[in-house]
């Protein structure tokens, strides 16, 4: 007799068990979704006189527990002025709002790529960084998807700025978000703008797949200083798009670290670390793929074989600075800002903004192609990972 052959001995007390928790476990869930729908109807997202659809996706659904659950809405009048506040807010007591071009796309499987906001608050002035906001999510439209910049607006954490959203954001006294205080800018309504780790935060819950950003955070030389950046790389599964580390940080050590969080990196048809305002460092990588196609298959066979996190993709500048120079450059800056007491947060910044007076903006003009090369790629890695489904 074969295994297949066995006669099973089924207890009935046992299956008697196990049916009453599973419908125990259903009535659960219709009762979750039953209070959050009468939340969504009490007006959470104030456009409730508006909406005429509504989709429910329970994807990863907790019993007693609302936080998995995401609600994405379109409608069939008329679309809402790029300047509205439409879309839905799912988390019940939490302003978290999914624009309704991004929530209908989502739906649609049409491919999604999100971007960060702290390039607009904190790493270029105004008018340059609305600029570039534009010129990001134009690359990204051009190559078959659709951007959706996360940022922070009085309280409300928003998926999808539209370009009045992005304007007002690039105005205001904007904090940085990440992940140790997003829930206190949240709560006492104020502004920011997202870091890599709160992007992809926000981006994993609204189930966006994809992430283009420009460096990573990472190691610093000072003792004790890490970004919150790789922990996330290696929580939420997205494919992150990126020239490398930033290139103040320690990147041996920032590459290291990526590795005991097991997060997978790929380098772009390469073989060796992207260098940020360098195209390529000497730190060879694990892995290379030649094609967008192929980091949409890696992604799939990471997620089908269970692993946590996400996957890095270290995308080369196409042209960028001569690393002596900076590294000349980046040590002259370090020492003004140990003169100076600059530490913690604001090191980075700081650095950075530094380094681009020391180089007489070519730093500037290589950030900003990179963005829109990681954009360009992250689209059509999206486009790729859509076209697998």
């Amino acid at each position: 007799m074969t295994l297949h052959d066995a006669p099973v001995d089924l207890d009935d007390a046992v299956v008697g068990e196990q049916l009453q928790r599973h419908e125990q476990q259903a009535d659960d869930y219709r009762h979750d979704l039953t209070d959050l729908l009468q939340c969504v109807a009490a007006g959470e997202s104030g456009q409730g006189a508006e909406r005429d659809l509504l989709k429910v996706r329970g994807n990863g659904l907790q019993v007693g527990g609302l936080h998995r659950l995401q609600i994405t809405t379109g409608t069939t009048a008329a679309p809402p002025r790029s300047d509205t506040h439409g879309g839905v807010r799912y988390h019940c007591g939490v302003n978290i709002r999914i624009a309704p071009r991004i929530a209908t796309a989502l739906a649609d499987n049409r491919p999604v790529v999100a971007l960060e906001s702290t390039v607009i608050t904190h790493g270029l002035p105004s008018p340059s960084n609305l600029e570039l906001a534009r010129n990001v999510e134009a690359e990204i439209r051009a190559q078959g998807a659709e951007p959706a910049t996360v940022g922070i607006l009085a309280g409300e954490a928003v998926i999808g700025l539209s370009e009045a959203e992005t304007e007002q954001l690039s105005g205001a006294d904007a904090d940085k978000a990440s992940l140790w205080n997003l829930p206190a800018l949240l709560e006492q309504g104020r502004s920011a703008g997202t870091t890599v780790a709160t992007t992809l935060q926000l981006a994993a819950s609204a189930g966006i797949s994809v992430f283009a950003t420009g460096g990573i955070g990472g190691v610093h030389p000072a003792p004790y200083d890490e970004s919150t950046d790789l922990t996330a790389l290696g929580r939420y599964p997205l494919v992150t798009v990126c020239a490398g580390p930033k290139s103040i940080l320690d990147v041996p050590a920032t590459l290291q670290r990526l590795e005991t969080l097991g997060v997978s990196v790929v380098g772009y048809r390469s073989d060796r670390l992207a260098g940020f305002h360098v195209p390529l460092t000497d730190h060879p990588l694990p892995s290379r793929a030649e094609s967008p196609a192929e980091l949409a298959r890696i992604f799939r066979t990471q997620q089908q074989l269970g692993l946590p996190g996400g996957l890095l993709v270290s995308n080369p500048v196409s042209e960028g600075m001569d690393p002596a120079e900076l590294a000349r450059i980046r040590d002259e800056a370090e020492q003004a800002a140990a003169e100076a007491g600059i530490r913690g947060k604001d090191t980075t910044p700081w650095l950075l903004d530094r380094i681009a007076s020391l180089s007489e903006g070519r730093t500037v003009e290589v950030n900003l192609r990179l963005l829109r090369e990681n954009a360009a790629l992250a689209a059509r890695i999206a486009v790729a990972l859509t076209e697998l489904e």
